[in-house]
């Protein structure tokens, strides 16, 4: 196990979302937010629906391993899953993606060790599966708005 394995584990996961879009496996960024949008389009010129995985932290601790008696380190990796996706108020867009976040929660917790990246996706105050941090609009570049939301995952690796 590995923090690239897990990372590639979740980047896998999300791809198999019926709709999820185009998965990065890190934080895009531009200096033209018109670059940016278009690393988060499926299709040149369509919609937007981007989704991007960053390590946001990883903790370490010390425990002791089940019937050996001795010691083993246990690192949980804090991922942050950032999507976005063009808002159509006139389609209530907003039950889609809501849906959508919804369908990657689901595909998260029928894997709860990613597919064997890591031991669990249980963080430190014992979080269990996806944590919807936040969900919201945003208007980026001031003639679209855009539906955002933040996810956070723990997945926990015994080294």
């Amino acid at each position: 196990m590995s923090e690239a394995s897990v990372r590639a584990a979740i980047k896998t996961i999300l791809e198999t979302v019926p709709g999820i879009g185009r998965v990065h496996d890190f934080d895009r960024w531009s200096r033209s937010w018109s670059r940016f949008l278009e690393l988060m389009r499926e299709l040149p010129g369509g919609p937007v629906n981007g989704w991007m995985i960053s390590r946001h932290s990883t903790s370490e601790t010390a425990e002791t391993l089940g019937g050996s008696g001795g010691l083993g380190t246990v690192r949980v990796h804090h991922y942050e899953i950032r999507g976005i996706r063009t808002l159509d108020d006139d389609a209530a867009s907003e039950h889609d993606f809501q849906a959508l976040i919804e369908a990657v929660c689901d595909a998260f917790r029928a894997r709860p060790d990613l597919d064997g990246a890591c031991d669990s996706i249980v963080g430190p105050g014992n979080e269990y599966g996806v944590q919807v941090r936040e969900v919201g609009v945003d208007d980026f570049d001031m003639d679209t708005l855009y539906h955002t939301c933040t996810l956070w995952l723990y997945a926990q690796e015994t080294v």
